[in-house]
């Protein structure tokens, strides 16, 4: 306080010691005296106006004053006072000192000067006289002093001897002490609000797609708030940095938002507060993503290492979150690299680490995990381990009431019941594919009625492989109909699938041809090609040639091989022998599967129409005469059946024989005959 003055501290003390009010107050009066030659010359060492109005400014103000406040006392910019400021710091006259709120403030660094200041340089005399009096006394005292001093004067009765002018300071100093906590509260909650109103625009302008407003309005509470020691200020600084982050990703500028992402995460790298904790792992999240979305796989994958190192140990639920995506997005990038091995290792590191939480995005995170495990399980060849896989996850989860993991379950189901069906368990499959219907029924979430339809779809194409093509059509009505009750998107493409697959069923095995053809065409505005393809067949099985004419015309991306087995129809059709077996020829020699297609349906309804003309022994013959009787053997085979009875299945190896068995059962079918050709 004195500044190491010898004689001020000798009176100082002296102070301390003398109960009477009176003499004390004419012994302080006289020190000020004294030391006014001293304190003025140190004063007018200043020659500039600016730094003697910034050293009235603080010396008035007494407690530490900040930059921003001091700018508006002396209507000057902040930018103008913070060289003048440094200057004076650096001469020892003025000392930045901490305050409540985010900036420091500043003093006079000896504490008598200020109270000289106070009494020689106030234009009321009596006033001031009370302010460095109330600035002296609480300088030299507590809270808890002044409160016990009172309390002794108040019992021994020298209250009554103090002056006026004591008095009166010393009440204002026990009201000054207990206000300072206060005023900084006070000064702490208005620049928390001032923080929040500025996120509060900055978010109104970025809902109103103003990208560069909501920068600046971010960009301002980063740097008003930025050197902030107060936790709550430090995470409006965050959240703003993330936002800014967020803003330059959604604006296209993807190098500035993972340059701004890693700025939140070296920024607050040494925080462990939990609200400081988010933004850093949010951060090192969305980093990873967009390493993803630019297709720089090995940086996404050391980021999401990255995150996963530092906070998989963390019990922060709103961290828990972010890690459980980041090891679940790592498994899944390490499929689409192909290394099935890690991502298998990466999906049982993340089941280990959270089988027990009960977080419910997190226990929804354990779901998906489990069913992508056993799904790269069954890809993989392993189909006793996906199996146990799918059934577990029903085992765990079966119970759940959260819509998210009822799908994975329901999927779990689902996919257990086709891998049955791909293992040749076919009679497990088929109870396996009703235990979700029936499980499942009452459910009106679309999520779970799209997987009922998927499984209705599923059991279908099992019956269809069985030969129960009776029940097979009736599953697939169920799904289509189902389909056409779930408002979900991109249903389209799955709804003509089944509309075609049904449509097939209903035209090869001569059930209801009106019905197929009503399928066909409501498929046409998906699938115009493979629609108009089947109703091409359609028409020529019906003797509608005009009709099979005019679609015929429409195809124009129809592959080369397709196109040569309507032109080999149409001659057969036209009873044009020699020039069907022409383009019959063309297309077995490019074979029946092109680019994904295959075409085997469309040479059986080729036959059906040889044998509606009565080709069919020549056209055995020929089959032999061009060795495609070797080649396409099962079809082969059939025909024969079809023209000489079905016991001719019987000369043939049983390899052959059950193929060619199934396909006998259409070309008879397709003719309206029970057993034998012509």
């Amino acid at each position: 306080m004195a500044g190491g003055n010898p004689r001020i501290l000798t009176l100082t003390y002296r102070f301390l010691e003398i109960t009477d009010t009176h003499t004390t107050m004419e012994d302080l009066e006289r020190l000020l005296d004294d030391v006014t030659p001293y304190y003025k010359a140190r004063v007018e060492e200043y020659h500039t106006t600016l730094q003697r109005a910034i050293i009235d400014a603080i010396a008035l103000h007494w407690d530490p004053i900040t930059t921003k406040i001091l700018a508006n006392v002396m209507g000057e910019k902040s930018t103008t006072l913070s060289a003048q400021l440094s200057r004076l710091q650096k001469d020892g006259m003025i000392e930045k000192v901490e305050t409540s709120g985010s900036y420091a403030g500043y003093q006079l660094s000896e504490r008598f000067l200020n109270i000289w200041y106070l009494m020689r340089h106030g234009t009321r005399r009596n006033k001031q006289k009370l302010r460095w009096l109330t600035a002296f006394l609480s300088t030299f005292y507590s809270r808890n002093d002044l409160d016990d001093i009172h309390k002794q004067a108040k019992a021994t009765g020298m209250v009554e001897r103090w002056s006026k002018d004591f008095a009166l300071a010393f009440e204002q100093a026990q009201k000054d002490s207990y206000s300072v906590t206060s005023n900084n509260d006070i000064e702490f909650e208005t620049e928390l609000e001032e923080a929040r109103l500025m996120h509060k625009e900055a978010f109104s302008f970025y809902k109103a797609a103003d990208y560069n407003a909501t920068l600046e309005c971010l960009e301002a509470i980063i740097s008003r708030f930025g050197g902030s020691g107060e936790l709550a200020l430090q995470k409006e600084v965050a959240d703003a940095m993330f936002s800014k982050a967020f803003t330059l990703g959604q604006s296209g500028n993807t190098s500035a938002a993972l340059e701004s992402y890693d700025a939140v995460i070296f920024h607050f790298a040494d925080k462990r507060e939990p609200v400081l904790e988010e933004q850093v792992a949010r951060a090192m999240f969305n980093k990873a993503t967009i390493l993803e979305q630019d297709g720089e796989k090995s940086a996404e994958l050391e980021s999401y290492e990255t995150l996963i190192a530092r906070f998989v140990d963390s019990e922060i639920p709103t961290i828990q979150v972010p890690v459980a995506i980041a090891m679940f997005n790592k498994a899944c990038s390490l499929r689409q690299n192909g290394e099935k091995s890690a991502e298998l290792d990466a999906y049982e590191t993340l089941i280990t680490q959270f089988e027990e939480s009960e977080i419910l995005a997190v226990q929804d995170l354990v779901a998906k995990t489990m069913f992508n495990k056993a799904a790269t399980l069954g890809q993989s060849g392993d189909l006793s381990s996906a199996l146990a896989g799918y059934d577990s996850i029903v085992t765990r989860f079966e119970t759940s009431k959260d819509l998210r993991i009822q799908e994975e379950v329901v999927k779990a189901m689902s996919n257990k019941a086709a891998t049955l069906a791909q293992w040749g368990d076919t009679s497990s499959s088929l109870e396996a594919f009703d235990d979700v219907i029936v499980s499942f029924a009452d459910s009106d979430e679309p999520v779970i009625q799209t997987q009922i339809a998927i499984s209705l779809f599923n059991k279908a194409f099992t019956l269809r492989n069985l030969g129960n093509i009776e029940a097979a059509i009736k599953a697939y009505e169920q799904s289509l109909d189902l389909w056409n009750k779930i408002d979900v998107e991109n249903s389209e493409p799955l709804k003509s699938n089944i509309e075609i697959k049904l449509a097939n069923l209903l035209f090869d095995y001569n059930f209801n041809l009106q019905r197929a053809e009503a399928l066909y065409r409501q498929a046409l505005k998906q699938d115009p090609a493979c629609a108009n393809s089947n109703l091409f067949w359609l028409y020529l099985a019906n003797d509608k040639l005009e009709d099979a004419k005019h679609t015929y015309d429409l195809l124009n991306d129809v592959s080369q091989v397709g196109r040569c087995l309507m032109d080999a129809a149409l001659a057969f059709d036209a009873e044009n022998f020699g020039q069907g077996t022409e383009h019959l020829h063309k297309a077995l020699s490019e074979g029946l599967s092109q680019e994904g297609m295959t075409f085997d349906d469309d040479a059986e309804r080729l036959i059906r129409v040889a044998l509606s003309r009565d080709f069919g022994e020549r056209l055995i013959e020929w089959f032999q005469t061009t060795r495609f009787a070797d080649r396409y053997a099962p079809l082969f085979v059939a025909l024969v059946a079809a023209v000489k009875g079905e016991e001719h299945l019987l000369d043939t190896n049983p390899e052959v024989r059950d193929a060619a068995q199934v396909i006998y059962q259409r070309l008879v079918a397709g003719c309206g005959k029970s057993e034998k050709g012509s």
